[in-house]
């Protein structure tokens, strides 16, 4: 990065346009898909069907008592995202694709995050893939900035490795 500022500027910016892309996709489906039912996109593969998750990833926890998700799913990723934030800005050492890939992650995060402060413990996913019975759980723009950002992260870092042995070979 050219210099301290433009860092700032493109992870606020970044993580801006994920939480807000995440939101506007979400104020769509909560006002146009809920109570439509399954709404096929493309055939059966790519469908579009409401969901409000208590739960985490596929539902996880939706079931627990009221402490334990305020712990596991509201003040643990709270801690997570802060700590990630604290992070990309403090670390110098940081290339484009990783500000990237963090940045998806924390704003994700933050938009479920979000969600779940402000919709009483639910987030709303709307997405699902698949063909036949193997499918992907309901997901949201949240949910796909995360995993881009975690798929980014473990490619830049196995780079990095492969980069370091090529190195160290060469020694």
């Amino acid at each position: 990065m050219k210099s301290k500022w433009t860092k700032i500027l493109l992870i606020l910016l970044l993580i801006s346009i994920g939480i807000a892309g995440d939101q506007v996709t979400k104020w769509a489906a909560s006002n146009y898909l809920k109570d439509q039912g399954t709404v096929q996109v493309v055939g059966d593969f790519f469908i579009l069907n409401f969901v409000e998750n208590n739960g985490a990833f596929l539902g996880l926890g939706s079931n627990w008592p009221l402490p334990l998700k305020l712990v596991f799913l509201t003040s643990v990723p709270l801690i997570f995202l802060v700590v990630l934030l604290a992070m990309i800005f403090k670390t110098k050492e940081m290339n484009l694709l990783q500000i990237i890939a963090f940045c998806g992650i924390i704003s994700g995060g933050m938009s479920n995050l979000y969600d779940r402060i402000f919709n009483h413990g639910f987030v709303v996913d709307f997405m699902n893939m698949g063909i036949g019975k193997l499918r992907t759980g309901v997901f949201n723009l949240a949910d796909m900035c995360i995993l881009f950002g975690a798929i980014i992260l473990v490619l830049v870092s196995d780079q990095g490795k492969k980069q370091e042995k090529e190195e160290t070979a060469k020694l």
